[in-house]
């Protein structure tokens, strides 16, 4: 909570903001979806390739997903291209 005595009220808001937008992003996800957005980046990240056998298929497969997730999430963020890029 510190961390915000050292930026502005408007700063504040728009973190709040972009962290609340980020959060209805994710919920617009199906479980097995925000699985692979954890798995690949969350705090443990794994690869692709590692997900993909874990899975069972191939690494197009996972590759094709991730292209409809960044899609999903593109409805709710305006993040540019490149930033969920693996």
């Amino acid at each position: 909570e510190q961390k915000w005595l050292f930026i502005s009220r408007k700063e504040k808001e728009r973190s709040l903001r972009e962290a609340e937008a980020a959060r209805k992003a994710m919920d617009s996800l199906s479980a097995k979806q925000k699985e692979l957005v954890m798995m690949l980046y969350g705090p443990d990240p794994i690869t692709v390739s590692e997900y993909a056998a874990r899975e069972g298929v191939s690494q197009p497969a996972i590759s094709n997903r991730l292209k409809k997730i960044r899609k999903k999430l593109k409805k709710f963020l305006r993040w540019t291209d490149g930033v969920l890029d693996k």
